[in-house]
């Protein structure tokens, strides 16, 4: 629950500094404590900026992109705000489609139970809680009296599961997730991770945190259809698991319930009418019951046009839908795309990425997307290169995207395996890294392998001096984008003090080799990232994904090892290292095509 990606302890220091010492790691506390404790970073956070936090008591009703660099946000006192960029982070929107026109309209509809003082107006009477999560969890231990019938209904009458008093430590999924790319796939092999799991641990709950990490991963390759189903069929059981009450909430909630004052039906709201002293409704269960309010309990609301800020961006075409109608569609960083793939300076974090990364409502994964989009924000605020980078793209036709889309999956789902494999066989992997098209696509896949993690590789650059500066301000940008670390070894280094000569031609490609192998040496790296791809050479038919280099940096094809069922052996001696080709099987229109459907900028 820290705040701070790299201090994950951060909560609980601070909870036994300002609330009680004896507050350890598997505590449940309030929730109003967890706002206290992000109050006070802000407030620490503003005391240190050289700059000024001005707070704006307004809602945001619009956003015009008036100019490349500057937006116009109009809010609902009248006033506007000229800004460079606009950070949207709007939280989420209640869900009230599925409430009967009458309903919605009545005084005694509780549309969002969370705004501020709600729950003390509330009739003194029954009343009537639609879903049955986690909110309806809160309102219940919130509304309930003695005198009072909470009624709670939802389609399937499922309730949220219940922590460990002691946490057991997840379980991560097994490598071949990386291939999952179907519904069926993913659903049979997760259950069977849950099945190990428990035999391994008595415990699910691991296998559920487990899989944590990879969740956006595997949602990425699904497709749009599988999506669709997922959310239809399967998502009330992956949040009733993965959504989880603490151990003294469930047993204050059973209290409730077994003293007759909670009673759970399933099933959906048909009509409801205001009628003297409350509103009657009609459940599909057949029951009819009067309350004095209908809570609405159900959730956050996919389609991001509920929200009406959210809903005048995409008739602006700032923005458009994201996968599945979830949230707004977003690249790296949480850049919002407009309906042309058109990138304002526009970003967005937590429940609007759902379409793009659907496990993206929990601490640990907002918290990285900040501290993301914080980098990015101050790139595009500083950086030179980002001001050069276009803001549209040419329309594709829908055959070329599918043809486009045949081909990339099973290239990007390779190389994808391709760094996890690296990143559990070496000690010190490094990736090359100059601002060209292939090495920046071997960084967003890089990126895409471990997300939400950052990239656990440092970057090397052997700079020939002969780089255009707007390159290497872009790759400078990149780096500092992603809070990456980047070693440059300078040919020119090499050239002043008289270890290389310039060769007869000008040209200094040849010369980058030294300078390579010096820096391999001296970082101890043990895998180099390449960006050799399939169509560049006739060598690249014999040297395969991993090449084994001697002392000396040479390859022998001799020493070539097979690689059979994506099986690569990476063993080396003391001196030696391993060149890995993730682009092995790429062309050039291959990272082109990439480049272009990934948007990478």
């Amino acid at each position: 629950m820290s705040a701070l990606p790299d201090r994950p302890g951060d909560f609980v220091d601070w909870l036994q500094e300002h609330v009680a010492l004896e507050i350890g790691p598997s505590t449940f506390v309030a929730r109003a404590l967890y706002g206290d404790y992000l109050a006070a970073h802000l407030d620490s956070a503003a005391k240190e900026s050289s700059g000024e936090l001005v707070r704006v008591h307004a809602r945001a009703v619009a956003v015009d992109h008036t100019d490349r660099r500057e937006l116009t946000l109009s809010l609902d006192t009248g006033d506007s705000l000229v800004v460079d960029a606009v950070v949207l982070a709007t939280g989420t929107s209640r869900r009230v489609d599925w409430a009967p026109a009458r309903l919605r309209a009545s005084d005694r509809f509780v549309a969002d139970p969370w705004l501020p003082g709600v729950l003390d107006a509330l009739p003194d009477a029954d009343l009537l809680l639609v879903g049955s999560g986690l909110t309806m969890v809160d309102v219940v231990l919130s509304a309930d009296r003695p005198d009072r019938i909470l009624h709670a209904v939802s389609r399937h009458g499922a309730v949220p599961a219940v922590h460990r008093s002691e946490k057991t430590p997840a379980v991560p999924l097994h490598p071949e997730f990386a291939e999952a790319k179907d519904l069926n796939t993913v659903r049979t092999m997760f259950l069977r991770h849950v099945v190990e799991t428990v035999r391994r641990t008595g415990d699910w709950r691991a296998a559920v945190d487990g899989a944590r990490p990879a969740t956006a991963s595997v949602w990425k390759r699904l497709s749009d259809t599988d999506k669709r189903i997922f959310l239809r069929e399967y998502a009330w059981v992956w949040n009733t698991h993965r959504h989880r009450m603490a151990p003294a909430t469930a047993e204050r909630l059973a209290v409730v319930g077994e003293s007759g004052r909670l009673r759970r039906h399933q099933g959906e709201v048909i009509t409801a009418e205001d009628v003297r002293g409350g509103v009657r409704v009609l459940l599909s269960d057949g029951c009819l019951i009067t309350v004095g309010a209908v809570v609405n309990c159900t959730g956050p609301a996919g389609d991001a046009a509920a929200d009406p800020l959210l809903a005048s961006l995409m008739v602006r075409g700032l923005a458009r839908a994201g996968s599945a109608g979830l949230g707004l569609d977003t690249v790296a960083e949480g850049r919002v795309l407009g309906t042309t793939g058109r990138q304002a300076p526009l970003w967005t974090l937590g429940a609007s990425r759902r379409g793009s990364l659907w496990e993206t409502t929990a601490v640990p994964e907002i918290r990285t997307q900040a501290a993301e989009i914080a980098r990015a924000v101050i790139v595009h605020l500083d950086g030179p290169a980002v001001g050069a980078r276009p803001t549209a793209t040419a329309p594709i036709s829908a055959e070329s995207v599918r043809v486009m889309k045949t081909a990339l999956d099973p290239l990007e789902s390779e190389s994808i395996f391709v760094f996890r494999e690296v990143a559990a066989e070496f000690e010190r992997p490094v990736i090359l890294f100059s601002g060209g098209k292939d090495s920046i696509v071997m960084l967003h896949l890089a990126r895409k392998a471990f997300a939400p993690a950052s990239v656990p590789f440092t970057l090397l650059h052997v700079d020939t001096g002969h780089n255009f500066t707007e390159v290497l301000d872009y790759r400078d940008a990149t780096v500092a984008a992603l809070g990456l670390r980047l070693e440059v070894a300078k040919v020119e280094d090499y050239l002043a003090d008289g270890r290389l000569r310039e060769r007869s031609d000008g040209t200094r490609n040849q010369l980058q080799t030294i300078p390579l192998l010096d820096a391999i040496n001296s970082h101890r790296f043990d895998a180099v990232f390449g960006g050799g791809r399939r169509d560049e050479e006739r060598a690249r038919a014999k040297e395969r994904i991993y090449s084994l280099r001697d002392e000396f940096g040479q390859w022998d094809p001799r020493n070539q090892r097979p690689e059979l069922w994506s099986l690569y052996n990476g063993r080396h001696k003391p001196g030696e290292h391993v060149r890995v080709f993730p682009l092995s099987n790429w062309t050039e229109l291959d990272i082109w095509n990439y480049i272009e459907r990934e948007q990478i900028a």
